[in-house]
């Protein structure tokens, strides 16, 4: 059952109600002008594919821990939230069968949780926009399938995991505006189908390396504002 008033001017509250439809599958409100909170009875509906309560205002308070029991679903959509805070439940790594998690342009504190790592089916993964600090965890590595990793203007430090490499398949990546620091892994040159890497504005260190120039597709490599130092790699003329 398709539940779709996406793009209206509906306001109030949305309903507890909506628990009680057990058979919903798809649930659209995106960009409408409703507000409180986030019903955690929406995870009675536990045939639900796709989720989507983004560009709302006025929705405030945090993501139910319950929403961790929709496990058939595979779009989660909860981004321009700007009241939207608490932190990301560890509870959204039961998942599995998740392919897109937007989560962007919230409020939201706290640190990134490992438990997202078992999302072994994730392609895109927005949590840029927000209040977020602490590492990048290295179980992000596990996400073999991921393609987009967006998680720019934060306040994540620590340095950029070397598990990162396996995500053979990752095409985009944008870290900028953070506080990573420490040196760029030799394992950013396993990701061989990524295009746009973008590391501006963060606190790295030392030299660029040199394994990043056997990665073909790459299109856009940006780490201006950073705190590099060495030469300029010869290789970089190799670069297509």
């Amino acid at each position: 059952t398709y539940l779709n008033l996406s793009l209206n001017s509906l306001t109030g509250p949305i309903p507890e109600q909506l628990g009680q439809l057990s058979s919903l599958t798809h649930v659209d409100f995106f960009q409408n002008l409703l507000s409180g909170p986030i019903p955690s009875s929406i995870s009675n509906c536990t045939s639900l594919i796709s989720l989507d309560f983004s560009l709302n205002n006025d929705v405030v308070g945090s993501i139910p821990p319950s929403l961790g029991r929709l496990t058939a679903l595979d779009i989660l959509r909860l981004h321009n939230l700007p009241n939207l805070m608490g932190t990301i439940p560890p509870e959204l790594g039961n998942l599995t069968n998740l392919r897109y998690m937007y989560l962007g342009q919230n409020d939201l504190i706290g640190s990134i949780p490992p438990e997202l790592g078992k999302l072994s089916k994730l392609l895109d993964l927005y949590l840029m926009m927000n209040r977020l600090d602490g590492a990048i965890p290295a179980e992000l590595g596990r996400l073999h399938s991921l393609e987009t990793l967006n998680i720019f203007q934060n306040h994540l430090n620590g340095s950029l995991p070397k598990e990162i490499g396996n995500l053979t398949n990752l095409q985009y990546l944008d870290a900028q505006n953070n506080q990573l620091s420490g040196e760029l892994p030799r394992e950013i040159g396993d990701m061989q189908s990524l295009e746009v890497l973008n590391l501006f504005s963060n606190k790295f260190i030392g030299q660029v390396p040199v394994e990043i120039t056997k990665i073909h597709n790459l299109s856009s490599f940006i780490v201006r504002s950073n705190n590099l130092s060495g030469n300029i790699l010869a290789e970089l003329g190799n670069m297509t």
